[in-house]
């Protein structure tokens, strides 16, 4: 326990120490190896649970603590879960072996695709609390339910410790050469319907758009993919756009760098979320992106995806384009209605546009650098 490392810390010597040695549990391994990849000097130590406190993760621990404030070496009834991705069902297997004997169940979901949502209906049952990266379609009649925006958290940390960064580089009220930049990433439906509607109407003059299409490449290798910032450094060889980098001794995902050179040519963002299905939203740094940017976006996702960003205290573009879209059932005919704004924004007077949205994109960029997205909502 806690304890018990304080006190194999205390038996240091203290020239065994220096400032980039880091105290990591024992059981961490892969992060251990991150570490020392890294140069730093890390001590195993060991960080016992309390009695009755099962975690089938590294990851829960921190959560619990950083986001419910539980301490995972106090005694306790509880067993907590972070859902794997890619899904298998053991997990589940395991909580309901676990369910009578726990007296507390928590569960944090930061994937939200088809086959985690499938495994959290199955989990509207008492003593359960999920905490979600996004909204589920679906009222649950016994599970506590809570919005944990992970993907917020983790997306704006740089930029929020580092608050001129982009102020200093971006210029999101001139007028740019381009419309949109349109950068799609794998291969999905909502992805190949946007990428086909771009070249079958002409407008890829208009846009900036790549489609790299699969994940298991050097993306540095690839036509599709556009490096465009020299601080961006590789840890490892990055086959896919969640894989880690350093950008200005920072360590993120890839995908959470902005691209810079690309948003000062191009006015507008269109948002192709990680997944489009409707009875499920799943918000990631797709949409953080745009925002701390201050840029107007469209989206190309599931049905209310923006009535529900709405929900989370954002601002949408209603008014200045038709957001009707958002409420359609039918996904096809969604994602044409939001590329018809896409289409009409080419055509337009940019100047007029950015002006209509400064104070719309500068309360969301605000808004979403001043909420403590840790804090659940429910």
């Amino acid at each position: 326990m806690l304890r018990q490392a304080i006190v194999e810390f205390c038996a240091l010597q203290v020239n065994e120490l220096s400032p980039n040695t880091v105290i990591v549990n024992k059981n961490q391994t892969e992060l251990i190896s991150r570490l020392e990849q890294l140069g730093m000097t890390v001590l195993p130590m060991s960080f016992g649970l309390g009695d009755g406190v099962y975690v089938n993760s590294e990851t829960v621990p921190s959560f619990l603590n950083l986001v419910i404030g539980i301490d995972v070496t106090e005694p306790q009834s509880l067993s907590a879960y972070h859902t794997p991705f890619p899904n298998n069902n053991e997990w589940l297997s395991d909580l309901d072996r676990r369910y009578d004997s726990s007296q507390r169940i928590i569960v944090f979901c930061t994937e939200l695709h088809q086959s985690t949502v499938e495994d959290l209906l199955t989990l509207d049952r008492p003593k359960i609390e999920l905490y979600l990266c996004g909204v589920v379609d679906h009222t649950f009649q016994h599970a506590q339910v809570y919005r944990y925006m992970s993907w917020f958290d983790y997306s704006i940390a740089f930029y929020k410790n580092n608050l001129n960064f982009l102020s200093e580089r971006l210029k999101p009220f001139e007028t740019k050469p381009l419309s949109f930049d349109i950068l799609l990433g794998c291969q999905r439906p909502n992805r190949d319907y946007v990428y086909n509607f771009i070249v079958e109407n002409n407008l890829r003059t208009n846009v900036i758009m790549t489609y790299f299409k699969f994940w298991n490449i050097d993306l540095r290798q690839s036509n599709e993919f556009i490096l465009d910032d020299p601080d961006i450094e590789y840890i490892k060889t990055p086959e896919c756009t969640v894989h880690n980098v350093r950008y200005h001794g920072h360590e993120m995902t890839l995908s959470q760098v902005i691209p810079l050179d690309i948003y000062n040519q191009t006015a507008y963002t269109l948002v192709t979320e990680t997944n489009g299905l409707n009875h499920f939203n799943f918000y990631t740094e797709k949409i953080v992106k745009p925002i701390l940017a201050q840029r107007l976006f469209v989206a190309i996702a599931g049905k209310n995806y923006l009535h529900n960003l709405r929900a989370m205290g954002f601002k949408t573009f209603d008014g200045i384009i038709d957001e009707a879209y958002d409420a359609v059932e039918d996904s096809d005919l969604r994602w044409q209605m939001a590329m018809e704004q896409v289409r009409w924004l080419c055509s337009q007077d940019q100047k007029t546009i950015l002006e209509a949205c400064k104070p719309i994109v500068e309360h969301n960029c605000n808004h979403m650098l001043s909420t403590d997205w840790r804090k659940p909502l429910v």
